[in-house]
């Protein structure tokens, strides 16, 4: 058999992963901004922080996706 049986599939869950991740950071952000205008600086900050660990969240799932991409075509490559 070759290629990675329902790579597809896993790669469609990694995109929506990526999307999700990106719709919260969003979120988080406005929620901080919206806690600077009430000048609740400490209870943004944390909120930043959050969607500064996504940002890391995000580059480990980019990471996995390059991965699978590159076993993908190892295993074309190797006639496997």
């Amino acid at each position: 058999m070759s290629g990675i049986p329902r790579s597809a599939e896993i790669e469609k869950a990694m995109r929506d992963l990526a999307q999700k991740t990106r719709q919260s950071q969003s979120a988080l952000n406005r929620q901080a901004g919206m806690l600077v205008a009430k000048g609740r600086y400490e209870k943004a900050d944390g909120l930043v922080a959050k969607a500064k660990a996504l940002d890391d969240f995000q580059e480990k799932i980019k990471a996995l996706r390059d991965e699978l991409r590159q076993l993908k075509r190892a295993g074309r490559s190797s006639g496997k």
